[in-house]
């Protein structure tokens, strides 16, 4: 997983890497929240999902604390690339109530 901050426009990208969003993930994203406080206000959250195939309910709870945790402020949180297999999931538990689902990427041909 990766964690990039953008000081001048207050955006964060986070790019999931495996296949597969778990517990590891999950964890890693959780203590990552720590740091977050240290970047100073944060405009939007874009997390990239194009690697994720799969997704736990580990993964899932880790996307909804994350959202609860910037639920006050007037951060944008987006999902993208979502994996047909990922979108389903969102979909059939309604986090797309919860999230902004990004349109995909078009792809490079």
């Amino acid at each position: 997983m990766s964690v990039h901050f953008h000081p001048s426009t207050h955006d964060l990208v986070i790019t999931i890497d495996s296949q597969r969003f778990e517990g590891s993930d999950a964890d890693a994203l959780e203590s990552d929240f720590e740091s977050l406080a240290d970047c100073g206000p944060i405009a939007s959250i874009q997390i990239d999902l194009a690697r994720v195939e799969c997704i736990d309910s580990t993964g899932v709870s880790a996307l909804v604390s994350l959202k609860q945790r910037f639920a006050t402020g007037a951060t944008d949180i987006s999902l993208q690339n979502l994996h047909p297999g990922v979108e389903r999931v969102v979909n059939l538990l309604r986090l797309n109530r919860l999230f902004a689902i990004a349109e995909p990427m078009a792809k490079a041909g």
